[in-house]
């Protein structure tokens, strides 16, 4: 990181933070399907490295990492995005039920 941030206030790193992720979400935005699909193909193919080469202590530390942020983001969750989530799940589950029928 750049050697200003060192004396940046709460206030001036949310803020910095939020203008990187709109700009990425900007850019995501106007990704085309082919660049969508490497940098998800680049993606996936930079964790199943990091996943290979993971210890057994490694993966369970990523666990229990991912179960406590998923936690957190249900307790702090509004009855609309609560409904949309199940609505998700749903769909998913059906969309698999689908596919293994056919």
């Amino acid at each position: 990181m750049h050697h200003h941030h060192h004396h940046e206030t709460s206030e001036e790193r949310a803020a910095r933070l939020a203008k990187m992720s709109a700009y990425a979400a900007q850019r995501l935005a106007n990704e085309s399907p082919e660049q969508r699909a490497t940098r998800l193909k680049r993606m996936s193919e930079y964790a199943a490295k990091r996943l290979s080469s993971e210890t057994r202590e490694q993966r369970a530390i990523r666990l229990a990492r991912m179960s406590a942020y998923a936690a957190r983001r249900l307790a702090n969750e509004t009855p609309a995005q609560r409904q949309a989530r199940l609505l998700r799940m749903s769909a998913y589950a059906a969309k698999r039920q689908a596919s293994k029928k056919s």
